[in-house]
């Protein structure tokens, strides 16, 4: 199965979890505690997971490093690489190509997206879930490309680590898809905040970059699970900054006009970047012959580079470190620039699992540098130090490339410590942005969406629509006429009916076509049409049709740019039978409901012959809401349940789905099984209702 932007993989309800996880769902269920809390609890759980994980990794890839190159580990390599024999310096990138790629073959044939693109894939388009086999086996390509000498960073494989723990926590217990994404962004915020020491930048990474959603309800969990991935990650690595870095004092306010400058060089290497990657993706996917070949001779390729570069082995933080203290021509800086940057290119586009931010730590630093020393010796009075260029540079680039300029500032300042040079930090990251974004809408990690024509664009309340279809909402009765029917039973039911409009069909139930009231006008002055003229004579072209597998946001989007009260749904757009109609208020209801939260704060009698309206107000510690019926409940009868004897809990009424979105209401019947998509009204002390919530999955 292919495990792409369409892809559906198994629901929660079916995937297999450990008997741990039983233990830890029947101990939050005892805790009575409400869903934001619980929420919170289990954001905790994924960022202490999330740390492990990350030491974890950390220390297989360096371990695996050690084995290979003798007195190196993952970040430091470059005295065992000028050791080494020159054999062995090509051979092992190599070796490791070809590890990835069999790897690959074997358990990731066939993914679309790989990185921080699956997991805003996965948020996107699959409800935030992420296969396990997926996590696992990307654990092992990362850790192998990083030690045999792939030209990536671990920060890309620790957010997909993370984002995956995240996911299948989510899908184990069985939440709703809404929360799913939710951890899975607190996975992304762990496993940056623990690999750089970030632990606000791991947070706003999630919400910018991934979740596209700063509310509150998100926010708060995504702090929670970065800061004690980061708590764990210290107190394993301890707690000082990732680079160490000298203070870099402005030499002039002038100066800031050259950091504008600098950001806007940095946003076309950002551009450029981004660009060269998807082209290269897709000119090596046209490379006829077994990808795993392919692989292993890119990293053949990466090994003779190195032997001439050998700071384009693994992750370079030792170049970065060199660049920050100034240790660096501009002529050598160049030169670095220049191949980092080709290297990275071909490492991913090769096949060679990892993540970007290091690389571009690199690349941005080196082009920093260089443009330092010609500030230097343009402007001698008015300059700082070029390492302070270096440090400005990777923030820069990093912002160009990902669109990301909050999370770039924060990274390099919690990344350095350094406070002094955070006006040109955020001087530069913007100014890379505008230029980047004026060059294309796309960053490094969407750009690939849109070429498969998708849209990632979203947010909370995207994210909430796009968990609907159009089925969920539509009205199964529809106002039709046959395409033969005659002009007078046609005129009879608009007299009968009051109907505005009737859809045409063909003899297959095929949506042909519609009649407006209006275009009947012209017909109704002619005398003797009655019996001659038919539909098919009356009938206009429909313009806009939904399919009913097509999501709510699909649908709000076309229903505002035709700017139709209601449209027309078809089983699918190649049949094109049709199948029921669906109105703004359905989808406005809806959001209501979902988004809002607007919930019932009493109880609301409407007397149908008399038009009176009655309120019984409830005492303070009592609630009325609606509860969904959830895989625990369904196939039960209210009898079975026994709410009230159990919970202390009465069930008002059983909201079935209907013509409006909110359902008909029904008398509970108690020996009646309940339906999946039922939802009850209950009444109850909070507390009582909050628990019944908890232990049922309501």
């Amino acid at each position: 199965m292919v495990w792409g932007a369409m892809a559906n993989p198994p629901r929660p309800s079916t995937l297999m979890r450990p008997r741990a996880f039983d233990l830890l769902e029947e101990f939050l269920g005892r805790l009575g505690l409400n869903d934001y809390t619980r929420l919170l609890l289990l954001a905790a759980v994924v960022g202490g997971l999330t740390g492990l994980g990350v030491i974890a990794f950390r220390e297989v890839f360096s371990w695996i490093t050690a084995q290979l190159l003798s007195g190196a580990d993952g970040h430091h390599v470059m005295d065992a690489l000028r050791d080494a024999p020159v054999w062995k310096v090509v051979v092992i990138p190599a070796a490791g190509g070809l590890l990835v790629g069999l790897v690959h073959r074997m358990g990731l044939r066939g993914s679309d997206f790989h990185g921080v693109a699956a997991v805003i894939n996965a948020v996107a388009f699959v409800e935030g879930r992420i296969p396990v086999l997926f996590t696992a086996i990307r654990f092992v390509t990362n850790s192998i490309s990083i030690a045999f000498g792939a030209s990536v960073g671990p920060e890309g494989p620790v957010i997909e680590l993370g984002s995956g723990l995240g996911s299948a926590i989510g899908q184990w217990l069985h939440l709703s898809p809404e929360r799913i994404r939710t951890l899975v962004g607190c996975g992304a915020a762990a496993g940056l905040a623990a690999a750089f020491n970030a632990p606000i930048a791991g947070a706003i990474f999630a919400l910018e970059v991934v979740l596209k959603d700063f509310a509150v309800v998100t926010f708060s969990p995504i702090i929670v699970s970065a800061v004690l991935a980061t708590a764990i990650s210290r107190s394993f690595l301890g707690t000082s900054p990732a680079f160490e870095v000298p203070t870099y004092p402005l030499g002039s306010p002038l100066e800031l006009g050259l950091y504008l400058v600098r950001g806007l060089v940095a946003g076309g290497l950002g551009w450029a970047f981004t660009r060269s990657l998807h082209w290269s993706e897709q000119r090596v996917a046209r490379i006829p012959g077994p990808r795993v070949f392919h692989t292993a001779m890119v990293g053949a390729l990466l090994g003779v580079a190195i032997l001439g570069l050998p700071e384009l082995y693994g992750v370079g933080y030792e170049p970065v470190t060199e660049l920050l203290q100034g240790e660096l021509a501009w002529k050598a800086m160049l030169v670095l620039m220049v191949a980092k940057f080709v290297a990275t290119n071909l490492s991913l586009s090769g096949g060679f699992a990892g993540g970007i931010f290091a690389p571009l730590l690199v690349t941005g630093g080196a082009m920093g540098g260089a443009f330092g020393s010609l500030a230097s010796h343009l402007f001698p009075q008015a300059t700082s130090s070029p390492a302070s260029y270096s440090l400005v540079g990777m923030a820069a680039l990093m912002a160009a490339v990902t669109h990301a300029p909050i999370t770039s500032i924060l990274i390099l300042f919690e990344m350095t410590g350094g406070y002094a040079v955070i006006l040109p930090l955020m001087i530069a990251c913007i100014s890379a942005v505008a230029v980047a974004q004026s060059l294309s809408e796309d960053s490094t990690f969407t750009l690939g969406f849109r070429a498969r024509g998708l849209e990632v664009n979203y947010g909370r309340e995207s994210a909430i629509l796009r968990n609907y279809f159009v089925e969920d909402l539509m009205h199964p009765e529809v106002a039709s006429v046959r395409v033969d029917t005659r002009f007078g039973e046609i005129l009879d039911s608009f007299l009968d009916q009051h109907e505005n409009q009737y859809y045409v069909l063909d003899s297959e139930d095929r949506l042909v076509g519609v009649i407006d009231i209006h275009s009947m006008k012209g017909v109704l002055a002619e005398q003797g049409l009655r019996w001659v003229v038919m539909a098919a004579d009356l009938m206009q072209p429909v313009r806009y049709v939904l399919a009913r597998r097509e999501n709510l946001e699909e649908a709000i989007a076309l229903l505002t740019s035709s700017e139709e009260e209601s449209l027309p749904v078809v089983d699918s757009h190649q049949e094109k039978k049709l199948v029921g109609t669906i109105s703004r208020g359905d989808i406005l209801e809806l959001y209501n409901r979902e988004i809002l939260h607007r919930e019932v704060l009493g109880i609301k009698l409407v007397h149908e012959d008399t038009r009176a309206t009655d309120f019984v107000d409830l005492p303070a510690e009592y609630t009325v809401t609606v509860l969904p019926i959830g895989p625990k409940l369904a196939g039960q009868s209210l009898a079975e349940l026994d709410l009230r004897g159990r919970y202390g809990v009465n069930v008002l009424a059983v909201k079935r789905p209907g013509r409006k979105v909110s359902g008909r209401n029904e008398l509970p019947a108690p020996r009646e099984p309940l339906r999946a998509r039922d939802r009850l009204v209950v009444v109850g002390q909070r507390e009582s209702v909050d628990r019944l919530r908890e232990e049922t999955g309501g």
